[in-house]
C-alpha cells in the first residue's frame, strides 16, 4: 500500500494479483471517511463505514499505459495517485489497481448539491493496458476488467483523441475484454437487468468542438467490436446499449491548454459530484450494486477470489454470499448476547430464585435483539436478511422456551410436593366409595351393576382431579406453590402454565398409584373383599353369629374384589393434548363418560377380559379426547345414551367412535396377569372364608337342655326365695342385665342373619318408628328411675350398645 500525508491511497490489487486483506481495507475505508470528517468521533467499530450504508458510488479507470489516467483522476478528483515523471520516461507506474476516496478541493467549495453525492465516492485506478511488462499476456487484464465491471459503477476508458478510428491505440481490445466479461456477468438468469454500469470514454487532448463526430465514430468501432463477439444465447439480438450506458466528453491538452483543461475538469467534476447537473452519472445516491460499504470488503475477496480461480462470477450470488456472511456474523453476535442474558437468569433460577413475568420479558429483549439486526441489515439482499431474521426469531423461542420450562420445572416440583397428599387421597377416597357403594347394592353382582360401579369410581376421581385443578388454576390454592405462592400471585401466565403441568403430572401420579395397585392385584382385590366382609352399611364392623350370615355376605365381597380388579387393570383417567385444552370445542363432549377398554365379565368360577386388537388400526368421527374422564350428571337426560356411546360389552370386539387411539401403557394388566390375579384372588378368599367358619364355629358351644331342666328341678326352692324377696329380685335382674346383655344381643344378631329377612325387616321398622316416642318417655323418667327404664329398653338398643363396643 501507497500512502500520501492528508490522501491516503490503498493498493487494492498488487502486481502479484494478492487483494488486499478485509481488515487492511475496512481500516482504509474507515480512515478515508474520517478524513473527510476530522472533528466527528467514531461511536464504535467502523462507525462511519456503517453509517455510510449504500450511500457511495465506486469509480473504475482504464486505459493504456502511460496515457495519464492517474494524472486525469488526481486533478478530477483530488487523489494522489503516482504519475509518471517527464525525467524517468515511460514506464509502468500503476501496478494492479489502487483505490482512492474523492478529497474536496480547498479552493472550491462543495455546493449543498455536491455535499452529498461527492463525501462517499471511492476511485480506482486499474493497471494500463499494453504495456511491455505484462507483453501478451492478457490474462491478467481481463481479470481486472472483470473485477472493474463488477464493482464500479462508473467505469472511465481513457482514449487519446487522435486515436480514435485505430483499434489498438484506441484500446478497442481493453473494450473488447470488457464487452465479452460483461456479457459473463448478464448471462446469469439471476442477474438484474437494469444494473448496467455507465461506460464514460474521455477523450483527451481533444481540441475540436464537434464531440458528436467523434463520439459517432468511437460508437461505430464499438458496434463493430460488438458484433464480433459470439454472444450467449438469449443476447444475439442485443445491441450494446443493452448491457452499458454509453457516454463521451472531451478534455483539453494538459499541458498545452492547462487553464482550458482545469475549466473543463471543474465543469466535468460535477458529472460525478452534483446531483442537479443535466449530466449527473448516477440514477441514485446509492451504489448500484448495493453492496453496504461494511461490506464491501467481504465483497471485493469473493469477486476476486471467483475470478482468480476462473470459477463463473454472477454478481447476485456474490451480493448473497456477503449478505450471509454480514448476516451470519450479526446473528451470531445477536445469539452471543441473547445468551448471556439467558445464561445469567438460569443460573438464579437453578438457585431458588424465580422471575415475574420471565416470558414477556424475555421476548422483549428478543425483540430489540431482532430489530436492531434488522436494522443493521437493512441493506443487504432481502431475501437473505429475512432467511436469518427467521432462523433468529426461532433460536430466540427455543432458548425462551428452554429457561421458561426451567422456571415452570421449579414451580411444578413445588407444588407436586404440596398436593401429593391431595393426589393420594383423591384415590382413597375414590375406593371408600366404591366399597361402600358395593355394601349397599345387597344382592347386585352383575355385569351393568360392575359397569356402573367402575363408572362411578372413576367419574368420582375424575371429579375430584377437576376440583383440585380448577382450584389449582384459578389462584384459590396458591398454598400449594408453598414458597413460591407470591410469584405465582403476580404472573397468571406462570399460574396457567405450571397449574398445566401440574395436572398432567397429577395425572401420572394417580396412574402410578394405580399401576402399584395392579402389580399386586390379588392384594388390592383382597382389600376390597374384607372391608365388603367386615364392614356394615353405616361403616360399622360386622360381627357374624353364624355361617349362614356369612355366607349370605360372601357373594357380595366377592364381587367386590372382582370390582376392583376391572377398575385397576386399564387406567381411564386422560390428560388432553393442548390442541384440545384450547380449542373451543372442549365442552362438546364435557359430560361425556368415556371408557376405553371392556369389563371383564363376571362369571361363577371365571373372569374373562375382551382386549383390542392393535394390529389393526382404528377409525375415529371424532378427535377429541377429555383431559379427564367427566362422569355425567346423575339424573340427566343423556345418562342411559351416553352410557349405551361408551360401554363396551365383554363379547364385543368394537370401540366408541371417538377413541382415535388407545395407549398401550394404559393397560396395566394382560390377559395373563388378570387370569393370574382372579386365581390367587379366589385361592385367598377360600382360605378367608374357611378361617371365619372355624371361628364362628368355635364361638358356638352351647350347653345342653337337659342341664337346664336339672337347675330348675333341683334349685326350685331358691328361684322361689328369690321371687318372693323384691330387692334380691332386682339385684339378680340387674347383675343378670350386665352379665347377659351380650348374650342377648348375639341371640338379636343371630335371628338377624338366620331369621326370615321379612321378620327381620319389620322388627326393624317397628323399632325404628317407636325409638324417638322412646327416647321421649326416657327424657320424663327420674334419674332415680334409671334400673326401671333399663328394663323397658327396646331391643334396637341392644344395637347400639354393640355399636359401642
Amino acid at each position: 500500500m501507497s500512502e500520501e500525508p492528508n490522501h491516503p491511497c490503498l493498493h487494492l490489487i498488487d502486481d502479484d494479483g494478492h487483494l488486499a486483506s478485509r481488515d487492511v481495507l475496512n481500516s482504509f475505508l474507515e480512515s478515508a471517511l474520517a478524513e473527510g470528517s476530522p472533528n466527528a468521533t467514531p461511536v464504535g467499530p467502523l462507525s462511519r463505514v456503517k453509517k455510510c450504508g449504500t450511500k457511495y458510488h465506486v469509480v473504475g479507470v482504464f486505459g493504456g499505459q502511460s496515457s495519464g489516467k492517474s494524472t486525469l483522476l488526481n486533478n478530477l478528483f483530488g487523489t494522489k495517485f503516482e504519475v509518471m515523471q517527464d525525467n524517468t520516461g515511460r514506464h509502468q507506474t500503476t501496478k494492479g489497481a489502487f483505490l482512492a476516496k474523492y478529497q474536496q478541493p480547498q479552493s472550491e467549495p462543495a455546493s449543498p448539491s455536491t455535499n452529498a453525492s461527492g463525501s462517499d465516492l471511492f476511485v480506482i485506478d486499474f493497471e494500463g493496458t499494453d504495456g511491455m511488462e505484462r507483453g501478451e499476456d492478457q490474462s491478467f487484464e481481463r481479470q481486472l476488467s472483470l473485477f472493474a465491471l463488477s464493482v464500479a459503477d462508473v467505469l472511465v476508458i481513457n482514449m487519446w483523441s487522435n486515436d480514435v478510428g485505430r483499434y489498438n491505440a484506441a484500446n478497442m481490445s481493453l473494450l473488447r475484454t470488457i464487452f465479452e466479461v460483461n456479457l459473463q456477468l448478464f448471462a446469469h438468469d439471476s442477474y438484474m437487468k437494469e444494473e448496467k454500469p455507465t461506460l464514460l470514454i474521455a477523450l483527451r487532448d481533444f481540441t475540436e468542438t464537434d464531440l458528436q463526430k467523434y463520439a459517432d465514430i468511437v460508437m461505430t468501432a464499438l458496434n463493430k467490436t460488438w458484433d464480433s463477439i459470439t454472444k450467449p444465447q438469449g443476447f444475439e439480438n442485443h445491441p450494446i446499449t443493452a448491457l452499458f450506458q454509453i457516454r463521451f466528453h472531451g478534455l483539453p491538452h494538459y499541458k498545452l491548454q492547462r487553464s482550458e483543461f482545469d475549466v473543463e475538469v471543474k465543469q466535468f467534476r460535477r458529472w460525478f459530484l452534483d446531483t442537479l447537473s443535466p449530466k449527473y452519472l448516477f440514477d441514485s445516491t446509492v451504489s448500484y450494486r448495493h453492496i453496504p460499504l461494511e461490506a464491501l470488503s467481504s465483497y471485493f475477496d469473493s469477486c476476486w477470489s471467483s475470478i482468480q480461480t476462473s470459477r463463473d462470477l454472477d454478481i447476485p450470488t456474490q451480493r448473497d454470499l456477503v449478505a450471509r456472511h454480514r448476516c451470519s456474523e450479526l446473528f451470531d453476535a445477536a445469539i452471543a448476547n441473547f445468551s448471556i442474558v439467558v445464561d445469567e437468569r438460569t443460573a438464579q433460577i437453578k438457585a431458588g430464585q424465580l422471575f415475574a413475568q420471565l416470558e414477556t420479558a424475555l421476548h422483549h429483549a428478543a425483540d430489540a435483539s431482532n430489530a436492531d439486526f434488522t436494522l443493521q441489515t437493512k441493506l443487504y439482499a432481502r431475501k437473505v436478511v429475512s432467511e436469518f431474521s427467521a432462523k433468529l426469531s426461532l433460536s430466540f423461542d427455543a432458548k425462551i422456551a428452554e429457561i421458561v420450562a426451567l422456571q415452570t420445572a421449579q414451580l411444578v416440583t413445588e407444588c407436586l410436593r404440596n398436593v401429593d397428599d391431595d393426589v393420594q387421597s383423591i384415590v382413597d377416597d375414590a375406593f371408600k366409595q366404591l366399597y361402600g357403594e358395593i355394601v349397599t347394592t345387597e344382592g347386585k353382582t352383575g355385569t351393568e351393576d360392575a359397569t356402573r360401579l367402575v363408572k362411578n369410581f372413576w367419574s368420582h376421581i375424575a371429579k375430584s382431579m377437576h376440583s383440585l385443578e380448577d382450584r389449582l388454576a384459578s389462584g384459590d390454592y396458591l398454598s400449594a406453590f408453598g414458597r413460591y405462592k407470591d410469584h405465582v400471585a403476580e404472573d397468571n401466565t406462570a399460574l396457567e402454565r405450571a397449574s398445566t403441568e401440574v395436572c398432567e403430572q397429577m395425572v401420572e401420579r394417580v396412574r402410578a398409584r394405580i399401576s402399584a395397585m395392579a402389580c399386586d392385584a390379588c392384594a388390592t382385590m383382597t382389600k376390597g373383599f374384607d372391608y365388603v366382609l367386615t364392614h356394615k352399611e353405616d361403616g360399622t364392623v360386622r360381627f357374624f353369629a353364624t355361617t349362614t350370615g356369612l355366607q349370605n355376605v360372601f357373594p357380595q365381597a366377592r364381587f367386590a374384589g372382582l370390582v376392583v380388579l376391572a377398575c385397576i387393570f386399564f387406567f381411564r383417567l386422560k390428560a388432553a393434548s393442548a390442541f384440545v385444552r384450547t380449542a373451543s370445542m372442549l365442552g362438546e363432549n364435557r359430560d361425556e363418560q368415556r371408557f376405553y377398554l371392556t369389563l371383564p365379565s363376571f362369571k361363577e368360577g371365571d373372569v374373562s377380559v375382551q382386549y383390542p386388537d392393535f394390529t389393526k388400526p382404528l377409525t375415529s368421527k371424532s378427535s377429541t379426547l377429555r383431559r379427564h374422564v367427566d362422569p355425567v350428571p346423575a339424573g340427566s337426560e343423556d345418562e342411559d345414551e351416553a352410557c349405551e356411546a361408551t360401554q363396551v360389552s365383554a363379547t364385543s370386539e368394537e370401540l366408541p367412535d371417538d377413541v382415535t387411539a388407545i395407549d398401550p401403557k394404559d393397560i396395566l394388566l394382560s390377559k395373563a396377569a388378570v387370569r393370574r390375579a382372579f386365581d390367587l384372588y379366589t385361592q385367598q378368599i377360600q382360605f378367608s372364608m374357611q378361617m371365619q367358619l372355624r371361628t364362628i364355629e368355635s364361638s358356638q358351644q352351647n350347653i345342653p337342655a337337659w342341664v337346664w331342666v336339672a337347675m330348675l328341678v333341683l334349685g326350685h326352692n331358691e328361684f322361689f326365695y328369690v321371687a318372693t324377696s323384691p330387692v334380691l329380685l332386682l339385684f339378680i335382674i340387674a347383675v343378670a342385665y350386665f352379665f347377659f346383655s351380650q348374650w342377648i344381643v348375639a341371640q338379636w344378631h343371630r335371628f338377624e342373619e338366620t331369621g326370615p329377612q321379612g321378620a327381620v325387616l319389620v322388627i326393624k321398622t317397628v323399632l325404628a318408628a317407636a325409638e324417638p316416642h322412646l327416647r321421649t318417655i326416657q327424657q320424663h323418667i327420674p334419674s332415680n328411675s334409671n334400673a326401671a327404664a333399663t328394663k323397658e329398653a327396646p331391643v334396637k338398643d341392644l344395637d347400639a350398645k354393640k355399636k359401642d363396643e
